[in-house]
Parts: structure tokens; sequence; C-alpha cells
């Protein structure tokens, strides 16, 4: 159809295709604009459906950040949508090319909950928000899209949450809400779950939720609990990270209750940000000071035991009492057995066979072949695949290596595995073990005179 002149449209470019519809570039030979007009055929009665159902869903709309529709018309047998030409990017390209720095993902999650609270308050649910669905213009302004399986709660739905909708699995399935992969009732509090999982994205360059199939995926969305944005990417402010857990709580009524109180969090975190930059700084816990009378601290939550943990074991290491420290880094105390996970398949890495660990094992067992480096580049990939048990046997084997940094770099690992999964108690013992393993470190660098022992 391009060259063609459709009403007082004439087609300039074809721009995609897909769900029985057509994009086209167009120029309004009557305004004098660029405009987009997507069309629909007569024939394919359910894309009509979705296309009229758009198309009244998006005119009852007037925001900046919903993209707008001049005209609806028809041509020959085809319907088309005229609606605002766009120059910029689909947010889903730009993640595609790396995380985004903290800044931006304030900005554009901002604008997101910006066009959701417009669209709640009509008692819109959008039902469909994922990166693909957001356009974000060179000017930095983001436009929402795509409102084909968007539905009208009623009434009372969005004000009080008495009454909700019946869901069907409508939707793109890596960013459904728990309740929507479950095709249960849902209301505007599907779509911040979706934004809660936009946000992790945009921070992480990773979805939170990803299984090999269709079903594996909704399960992880019902169950799972996503590895922490930090572990992945360690700039990102420990605020933002809450904003992003508080937005995924699998029940509704735990998650935000609305998108102007997930915007007003975002815009204070920005406010915070502008007063103290030193916040979008990388979190490196792993650093052990070298520094004389300088103390090393393993975090704020877990400070007190860390240092008493960490007290007995220097008295230990330097008086070589009989609790049987060994030469190497301390090895693991016994923790609770961890939780099984859905079955997933065996991380295989280079230069040595396969590793897997059961539940509960103590994954002392070492494979000669693969260095302590390896190990942990396997470790982050068994983390980004959320395969948390062999991800912790993993670095229990690297925490063996006689580099003392990278022994540190692995406990840290693990215990952000256990804080993820809520074993605060493992998470507690794991601290208090990276405590010892940098006294004897410490110690080691320094040994004692035999002046210094006699005394």
């Amino acid at each position: 159809m391009t060259g063609q002149t459709v009403t007082h449209y004439k087609l300039v470019a074809k721009i995609g295709e897909g769900a029985g519809a057509e994009v086209y570039h167009a120029h309004d030979l009557s305004l004098g604009r660029e405009v987009v007009l997507k069309f629909v055929a007569a024939g394919g009665l359910d894309g009509l459906a979705r296309f009229q159902h758009e198309a009244r869903t998006i005119s009852s709309l007037n925001h900046p950040n919903i993209c707008t529709i001049y005209e609806i018309g028809e041509h020959e047998g085809w319907h088309f949508l005229a609606m605002e030409m766009l120059d910029g990017d689909v947010l889903a390209r730009i993640i595609g090319r790396g995380p985004l720095a903290t800044a931006q993902v304030i900005d554009v999650g901002t604008q997101i909950a910006e066009a959701l609270d417009a669209a709640h308050a009509e008692r819109i649910v959008h039902r469909d928000l994922k990166p693909a669905n957001v356009f974000v213009t060179r000017s930095g302004l983001v436009k929402l899209l795509d409102f084909g399986v968007a539905v009208l709660l009623p009434k009372k739905a969005v004000s009080h949450g008495a009454e909700r909708l019946t869901s069907s699995t409508a939707g793109t399935i890596p960013y459904m809400s728990p309740e929507q992969a479950q095709a249960e009732e849902l209301d505007h509090r599907s779509d911040l779950f979706s934004l809660g999982v936009v946000l992790y994205e945009m921070t992480t360059g990773h979805r939170p939720f990803v299984a090999p199939t269709g079903p594996g995926t909704l399960a992880a969305i019902v169950t799972c609990t996503p590895v922490a944005p930090r572990v992945i990417n360690p700039r990102v402010p420990a605020e933002l990270e809450r904003i992003i857990a508080k937005a995924l709580e699998k029940k509704p009524a735990l998650r935000y209750q609305s998108a102007s109180d997930l915007r007003a969090d975002l815009q204070r975190l920005q406010r915070d940000l502008d007063a103290n930059p030193g916040l979008t700084l990388p979190f490196q816990p792993q650093r052990v000071s070298r520094a004389p009378g300088r103390r090393w601290w393993a975090g704020g939550a877990v400070a007190i035991p860390v240092l008493a943990g960490a007290g007995w074991l220097y008295v230990a290491a330097t008086t070589r009492s009989s609790i049987g420290l060994p030469d190497g880094p301390v090895p693991p105390p016994q923790t609770r057995a961890a939780r099984l996970v859905p079955a997933a398949p065996i991380i295989k890495p280079q230069g040595g066979p396969a590793t897997s660990t059961r539940a509960g094992s103590s994954g002392n067992e070492r494979s000669p072949s693969l260095p302590a480096v390896d190990e942990l580049a396997v470790a982050r990939k068994q983390i980004d695949l959320r395969l948390y048990d062999q991800a912790i046997a993993t670095l229990r084997r690297a925490a063996y290596s006689e580099k003392g940094r990278q022994a540190v770099e692995a406990l840290f690992l693990t215990a952000s595995i256990h804080e993820t999964r809520n074993d605060i108690a493992d998470a507690m013992s794991t601290y208090v073990e990276i405590a010892a393993v940098s006294l004897v470190i410490h110690v080691r660098r320094r040994p004692c005179s035999s002046s210094r022992r006699r005394r």
C-alpha cells in the first residue's frame, strides 16, 4: 500500500505488522503533519473487535504520556486508526542495549506511572504493560501504547476495591501479575505489578521471571522471588530496590495500591539522589580494609552478630587455640537445608563437568578442573537463572579458593541469595563467616612477632 492515498493520508512507508494489523508512516495532506496509520482487515473479526476496542479506549483518555488518536476511518474494507507520529524508540530496544542509568529508570518509571494513573482514574486497566508497549521520544517523553486488551472496571473497583473484574490470560506472559497469570479476578493493581517487572528489567537488563516454557514462567511469577536487583547491578540504590520489591509483591493487598503512590516514591528517590549523588555509587561490601586501626563491617542489618562472631574468631586466630581454624579460609558452618526450587537444567561451565547439588548438601565436593574465578562466573549465571541451590553449591566451592578476596566475594553472593529468599538466619550465619574469613586474611598478612606472642 506504500505510495497510495487513503482518504486524505498519503502512505509513505510501512513501519511494521503483526496480530492481523499493518502499520504505516503517512502524511496528512489536509493538515500537513506526519502520522501513523494502523490498518486491520474487516475479514478478521477478532482483530477488528480488538482494534475498535483499542480505539474507543484510547479516545477516552487525554494525557501527554498516552499515545493520541486523531481519527478512526475505513478504506476499501480496511479499517484504520490515525495516531500521532513519534520520533524515538520503544523501551524494549533501549533495554536491549543494557541496563539504564538510575536517573533514566526513575524518569521513565515516573512517566509510566503518570499514564497508568490517568487510565486507572477512568477505570481502565491496560493488562499488557511491557517495554514493547512503551515508547520513549528523543526528547525523553514517554508514551504508553496498545490498549488492545485493556478492560473497563466497574465503577467502584478503583475507588473501593470491592468489585474486581474476572481476568483472562490476555497479555504477555513474562509481564503478567500473579492474579493475571492464574486467570483470577484483577483490578488496577495488576498494572502496578507489571510496572514493577518493567522497572526491574530497566535496572538489571534482565526479566525477573524467566523459564524455558510459558507455563514455567507463569509458575515462576506465582511462586518465585526474583534475584535482588543489586546482586545483578550494584549501582541500583537500595531505595529503588525497595520500590521494585513492593511493586512485585505477589498479593495485591501488599503491593502499591495506586500508581500515584508508586510515582511519589520514585519522585522522592530522585529528590534524595539530587541532594546526595553518592547514593548511586556501586555497592561493594566485599572490599576488606587493609589500613591499621580500621574496622571491617558486613552491613548495618547484621552488625551485632557479625562483630560478635568476628571478635570470638579473632581471639581464636591470634591465640591458635584448638578451634581448628585451617590454613585456608574458614569452612562454612552448618546451615539449614536450602529450599527446593523447580527443576531446571544443570549448568555446564566450560572447562569442567556439570555440577549439581541437592538441597541441603554441603557442596564440599570440588571439581579439580574448575578454577575459582570460573566458579564465580558460573554462580552468577545460575543466579540470573534463579538456580539458587546450584548457585549456593558453586559459591561454597569457590569459598575454598586460596584467593582470599575471591572467597569473600563468593560468601557475599551466598548471603545475598539467602536474603533474597528471606532466609535471615542463613544470611546472618554467612555474614559471620565472612567476618571470620576476613580476620584470618588480616592475621596472615600481619603475622605476630615472637615478642608479641610472648606478651
